[in-house]
This record gives structure tokens, sequence and C-alpha cells, in this order.
């Protein structure tokens, strides 16, 4: 699957997120170009990944900058949920999209 973009509402307004889908329900969360985290699908529910597992491949760790001029994100188990609800509607929506009878292949 390739990585897709969400939005997550934060601090009254809503924030970009990009995932990039890694195997078994594990996505990693990229924020301003860096690593930010990742949530995992864990008995139906979303869960922060444990840091210590997470590959970040060739993107660097996302570092808050105050003189950036953004929201800072912190990642906590309320963030994580609402990141996983949108990665649900966004694969319900992306599913929809196949026909019923190729709905089985996976990438």
């Amino acid at each position: 699957m390739e990585p897709f973009n969400i939005k997550i509402p934060h601090q009254h307004t809503e924030l970009t997120l990009t995932l990039l889908p890694g195997v078994d329900d594990h996505y990693l969360i990229v924020y301003y170009g860096g690593i930010l985290g990742g949530v995992d699908k864990v008995d139906g529910d979303w869960k922060l990944s444990d840091p210590e597992s997470i590959s970040i491949d060739n993107l660097p760790i996302y570092r808050p900058s105050p003189q950036k001029n953004r929201i800072e994100l912190v990642l906590t188990d309320q963030i994580a949920a609402a990141i996983g609800k949108r990665i649900e509607e966004h694969l319900e929506n992306h599913t929809r999209k196949i026909p019923g009878h190729l709905r089985s292949i996976r990438d």
C-alpha cells in the first residue's frame, strides 16, 4: 500500500499527517518531513507504537521547532485513536473503489 495523508482535529484546527503503511496494521506517522511516531491496531484498538520498535528507514525523527510557524503535536492515546479512525475511513473508502471480486487481492 502506498503512503497517504489524513487530517485529524487538533487544537481547534486540522493537522495533515502522512502515513506510511507497514505490515500487520502498523503505520508510521510523518509530520513536517520527520517520523513523529507510529500506531498499531491491537485487538481492535489503535495504540501508539513502542518507540524502540519503529524502523525509520531514511527519514529523520521529527524534532519540534519553536521558531517555525506550526502547531506542535505530541502523540497521546487520544490522538492515536483519532489517527486510527482516519486510517479506517481511508481504507474503507479505498476498498470501496475496488470491485468485489478483486478485494481479496492484497498489494
